[in-house]
């Protein structure tokens, strides 16, 4: 047993050097020596954070029906299998994943966060969203992330003061966080601060974000945010269609 795990720690530390290839290489050459639990969650991982979803998803739905089999729900599975599916395009079965984790752990900011942005951010039952998100907040008032998430579900409600309260507070939790500084931006242009807008766009195009956002954000600083349509949003949250 002891090779497989050699391997999956010489490929886990290919990636923390860049090495992709030869990291995957490794993980694979692990799995072929074992398919123990804790080899098959280090594989996993390492394709999920290398974006090959397919075989991360795979990988983690392997370890999935083995719990099932011994009558065992463990959340960070179903989290990071949801994870996976949510980054692959696969929303319906993320949400499915999540709200399983979610049963089995009802308290877990985490879990809480990525649902309720989920929802938000999709337009969908965003009444329920915004209370799971405004729960993780408040468990973890010093994650970044989540306070981006409500900033957001505010942003998505057309609440814009709301939002710039607190996206700018995201924004000082977790400054170099493309992400978080684009969503500042949107926030303060549809406040009706356009400056500041394009002075956090150009920020986070400095911060590397991902190629599409990249290009998004380009988009903004050319022709700045197209008018605003939250009034469907306004009313999933009072539960209307």
């Amino acid at each position: 047993g002891w090779a497989a795990s050699a391997r999956l720690q010489q490929a886990w530390f290919h990636d923390r050097l860049d090495r992709p290839v030869e990291a995957l290489a490794a993980a694979e050459q692990a799995l072929a020596a074992s398919r123990r639990r804790e080899i098959l969650i280090g594989a996993a991982d390492l394709y999920r954070v290398n974006q090959n979803y397919p075989k991360a998803e795979a990988l983690y739905s392997e370890i999935v029906k083995a719990d099932m089999a011994a009558n065992r729900a463990d959340w960070r599975i179903l989290f990071a299998r949801a994870s996976t599916r949510e980054a692959a395009g696969k929303w319906k079965e993320a949400e499915a994943d999540a709200l399983a984790a979610l049963a089995a752990e009802p308290d877990r900011p985490e879990l809480q966060n990525f649902l309720g942005y989920g929802w938000v951010n999709r337009g969908e039952r965003v009444k329920e969203g915004m209370d799971l998100i405004r729960k993780a907040v408040a468990a973890r008032p010093d994650q970044g992330y989540m306070v981006d998430s409500l900033g957001w579900a505010h942003y998505q409600l057309g609440e814009y003061e709301a939002a710039v309260e607190n996206l700018e507070r995201a924004a000082e939790l977790s400054p170099s966080d493309p992400d978080i500084v684009d969503h500042l931006g949107d926030a303060y242009w549809r406040a009706g601060r356009q400056a500041e807008a394009s002075y956090e766009w150009r920020r986070a195009l400095e911060l590397k974000p991902q190629p599409q956002r990249e290009t998004v954000l380009r988009e903004k600083l050319d022709r700045g945010l197209p008018p605003a349509t939250a009034g469907n949003l306004a009313a999933a949250q009072q539960g209307r269609p």
